[in-house]
């Protein structure tokens, strides 16, 4: 028997398709397109590469990675953040949705 957290890592794996890095000019438009504030709690949901990440502004900035050992579902439980952005696996697009809502009011995918 997998546990959820492990039979959803394979599962991400299994989906090549998930794995898209965005162009660096494309993920800078989304990050001005959210007005981000110095004050703001900022999440880059699937770090990969890092081109959300390593292009906000100053702000309170966190991260998620499955790779990395950070699950976007279990690291972010019961967190509230300012904005998320980011490239999320669209593999899991509902669950990825159901779960931004409940720890953002503004994103950014």
């Amino acid at each position: 028997m997998i546990n959820n957290n492990i039979g959803n890592q394979m599962r991400w794996r299994q989906k090549p398709n998930d794995v898209i890095y965005t162009p660096k000019n494309l993920a800078i438009e989304m990050i001005n397109m959210c007005d981000i504030k110095e004050t703001d709690k900022v999440l880059d949901c699937s770090l990969g590469g890092g081109i959300f990440f390593d292009n906000f502004p100053e702000c309170k900035k966190d991260w998620c990675e499955i790779e990395k050992g950070r699950d976007f579902f279990k690291y972010t439980e019961g967190k509230h953040y300012d904005c998320v952005i980011g490239n999320p696996p669209y593999s899991l697009w509902s669950k990825w949705l159901e779960h931004t809502c409940k720890i953002t009011d503004k994103f950014c995918y």
